[in-house]
């Protein structure tokens, strides 16, 4: 009884751990402040870590001063072996069978007439 109590919860934390997903944020010019869905979380390159769940996607805004802000997507489009492997065992995890991939990276256009330079701190 014991032995089956703490395999059960061996692979429910593993499952559950499985949920979570992160990627790397990257700018070029290194240092853009990174709003993720209109928040400010900080400067690039930053990693975003979260629990949501298949098909998500979250709005990117990259700022830099002396560059055009650019607007991206991060999506969880990456399987994930864990959550899969919950899926077909006790089919709750099927809805974090995606992650997002290891790294975006966005690229900033200089406003005219600027020299491109990394970001001010």
């Amino acid at each position: 009884m014991h032995r089956s109590l703490m395999t059960s919860a061996t692979a429910i934390a593993f499952l559950c751990s499985s949920c979570a997903s992160s990627t790397l944020i990257k700018s070029v010019p290194f240092g853009a402040k990174v709003y993720l869905d209109g928040q400010y979380r900080g400067r690039a390159p930053l990693t975003h870590r979260d629990t949501a769940v298949l098909g998500s996607s979250k709005t990117v805004v990259l700022k830099c001063e002396g560059y055009r802000d650019i607007t991206g997507t991060i999506r969880k489009e990456k399987l994930a072996v864990g959550p899969l492997i919950g899926a077909i065992l006790v089919a709750i995890p099927v809805l974090w069978v995606l992650g997002y991939p290891a790294e975006y990276t966005f690229e900033l256009e200089p406003e005219p007439g600027q020299v491109g330079t990394e970001c001010a701190a």
